[in-house]
């Protein structure tokens, strides 16, 4: 009898701790798969974006006289970003500007889209100066200054990332963000504008690239609002939806990239004077503004 009970006790023992082992891997498994689907849903719906350093150096942004075009350069400390080319005519105001900074490399290059007043330039910058990160949005155009420009990636062994989800960098003690459209299809190549939000100590800037209607109504849900600078969209048109964006970003510093045959529309810049914005049009001139981080100073060039 005693034997019999001792070998029960055994077996039950043996369970007990065949039982707890298995328990304690199931815990560990689950706690793993938990962690992976947690990563996964961030990289669906959040970002991670990195903090907005103090400011220890100078931020600069020229948005060049292209006529109705965007050629924008940014400098950090170190680093240069472009956004947009302008048309292909544009291209060597793009290059004497990055020539006059001995300036070889593009870190980042954003074409906004690829209409020919974005995109135009880019296969003759690219072909005399190298861009590490391109970033376009996830469409394919249409026009000879696209085909010339994807052309001139292949040429030049550069290669380009289509955004689907929103992008963030940090260049020196600069936090960039890149808001990709939330929608896979419109109507015009203008509302696939990737819109770039730059942070500079205590100061924030807004590239809207060509942003209509339908892609503001996005970018309402996507940002914050009450930005210190504004690179107004699609050469300060007028649609239903100027003024209601206007007063949500709220600037106090307005760049439109406009020209004397086609300038700004005078109830764009009427919104954006009404809010005490200083408005600065390319079509008088280069527009550069320097920021150390608490202030912004502007300096026009004819």
């Amino acid at each position: 009898m005693a034997i019999k009970n001792i070998f029960r006790a055994c077996i039950i023992s043996l369970a007990f701790i065949f039982l707890l082992n298995l328990y304690g891997c199931a815990s560990s498994g689950n706690y793993d798969n938990n962690d992976n689907n947690d990563n996964n849903d961030n990289n669906d719906t959040t970002i991670t974006v990195p903090t907005v350093p103090t400011a220890s150096g100078i931020l600069t942004i020229s948005v060049l006289k292209a006529g109705q075009a965007d050629a924008i350069v940014i400098t950090t400390q170190n680093s240069c970003m472009v956004i947009d080319c302008g048309e292909k005519d544009d291209a060597d105001k793009v290059l004497q500007y990055l020539k006059e900074r001995n300036i070889k490399t593009i870190d980042y290059l954003v074409i906004t889209h690829f209409d020919k007043d974005h995109v135009g330039g880019a296969a003759k910058i690219l072909s005399n100066v190298t861009a590490n990160i391109i970033y376009v949005p996830d469409y394919k155009g249409n026009t000879d200054e696209y085909k010339k420009y994807i052309n001139a990636l292949e040429m030049n062994s550069m290669s380009q990332t289509a955004i689907t989800e929103n992008v963030s960098f940090l260049l020196d003690d600069v936090l960039f963000e890149i808001y990709s459209p939330l929608k896979t299809s419109y109507r015009g190549d203008n509302d696939y504008s990737l819109v770039v939000l730059a942070k500079h100590g205590n100061l924030s800037f807004l590239f809207a690239g060509d942003a209509e209607s339908e892609r503001i109504s996005e970018l309402m849900e996507q940002l914050d609002g009450n930005y210190d600078y504004f690179k107004v969209p699609h050469h300060g048109r007028f649609d239903d939806m100027t003024s209601e964006f206007i007063n949500f970003v709220n600037p106090s510093i307005a760049v439109i990239t406009d020209s004397e045959k086609n300038p700004a529309d005078d109830r764009t810049i009427e919104s954006l004077s009404a809010l005490g914005c200083e408005v600065y049009c390319t079509k008088d001139g280069t527009v550069t503004a320097i920021s150390d981080g608490s202030e912004i100073t502007v300096e026009l060039v004819p």
